[in-house]
């Protein structure tokens, strides 16, 4: 039965309004105050609208990659309204990435009836929908990388790699580790093209790389300028990576600022802790260097936590949940029971892909 609606006419009309119709009412509905990372971005796009540049208590920063906070200045500039904006924002990108799933579908080969099936999970999933009301920049970060893959898959090759570039460089300035990203996809299509035209492809790859880092190079100076260090995006590497390497860590986030186990660490650097936001270039290269002294002195215990890092990142879901839990807690047994249902539907839709057995799938036996 569920093959056969996924091919009707009506599939995708009805689908793209329950799409905007669970998002909207769940942003409307239960409307969440910013905390943490959703804080600090919607702070630094005030103030960045208030003409005060992206700044923290006064000095310039570069903690956390500018885009998200931009384009929410962006926004907010335009409509007077943060809330308007982040709902807005983050409903236009979660309607980018649900047709985006149809491009690369089709760019892959995947039948129709694969493709609409993703895009319905897409829909339904739990986590995405919770993220709309929150100024978070995880479904526009998502928008963005997928339409870096989708011209990454398009012909004319070398034209559409450039564009690629571009729209990544634009993903780099929102998640740093965006990086990354093209290398994986290029390896992996380098092993599907004939060997007559890798060569191509890899000319194609250094051209993506070059557009993308001079879409960010100007960010780059700018911290050059104004930090006295050039900084590609960023300054909170080494904190991130000292939360998860050092003394008690267990795989997950240590929570490092916060946690009375971790002052006499925090303390013992090189830069004072009230002087990290100042002094920010400075706090992410002592924090580094002491995550990479640890690693250095506990190789075993680092490459034992390996696997739980990889497990606690990949299985665990419901990351959107967490401003919800902590502002509605008296709805705190709905609320863990969307998060049980949440982590169900991602682990069902899992398995049930990699069995081969969804509708349309290459390979699958096609019964839902």
């Amino acid at each position: 039965m569920l093959s056969r609606w996924l091919t009707d006419r009506r599939f995708l009309p009805l689908c793209l309004i329950l799409f905007v119709v669970l998002r909207l009412g769940v942003a409307l509905l239960f409307p969440v105050t910013p905390v943490s990372d959703s804080a600090f971005y919607v702070d630094r796009a005030r103030e960045m609208v208030a003409g005060l540049g992206y700044q923290e208590q006064g000095h310039p920063t570069a903690y956390w990659p500018v885009g998200y906070p931009a384009l929410l200045a962006g926004g907010y500039w335009l409509t007077g309204s943060m809330p308007l904006t982040i709902i807005a924002l983050n409903l236009a990108a979660g309607l980018a990435t649900f047709w985006l799933l149809g491009v690369i579908g089709r760019r892959v080969s995947i039948p129709a009836a694969g493709i609409r099936f993703a895009q319905l999970a897409l829909t339904l999933y739990p986590n995405h929908i919770v993220y709309t009301g929150q100024a978070l920049s995880e479904v526009v970060y998502t928008a963005l990388i997928l339409g870096g893959m989708a011209l990454m898959l398009r012909e004319p090759r070398l034209a559409n790699l450039a564009l690629a570039g571009l729209v990544l460089g634009f993903a780099t300035y929102v998640k740093a580790q965006t990086t990354a990203f093209p290398l994986g996809v290029l390896i992996a299509m380098a092993l599907l093209e004939r060997a007559n035209r890798r060569w191509s492809l890899l000319a194609g790859g250094a051209l993506l790389y070059a557009v993308m880092f001079a879409t960010v190079l100007p960010w780059s100076l700018r911290n050059a300028e104004q930090l006295g260090h050039f900084v590609l995006i960023s300054t909170n590497g080494g904190p991130t990576l000292l939360d998860g390497n050092n003394d008690i860590a267990d795989g997950g986030s240590t929570n490092m600022y916060a946690n009375p186990a971790l002052k006499p660490l925090i303390y013992s650097l090189p830069v004072p802790f009230e002087d990290r936001i100042a002094r920010q270039v400075e706090w992410d290269q002592a924090t580094r260097a002491a995550a990479r002294a640890w690693i250095a002195d506990n190789p075993g215990q680092f490459a034992a936590l390996l696997p739980r890092k990889a497990l606690k990142l990949w299985l665990v879901d419901g990351e959107g949940f967490w401003a919800h839990e902590g502002q509605y807690t008296a709805h705190a047994t709905v609320l863990k029971g969307l998060r049980i249902a949440n982590q169900g539907f991602t682990a069902s839709f899992c398995c049930w892909r990699c069995r081969g057995c969804g509708p349309g799938w290459p390979g699958g036996c096609g019964r839902p």
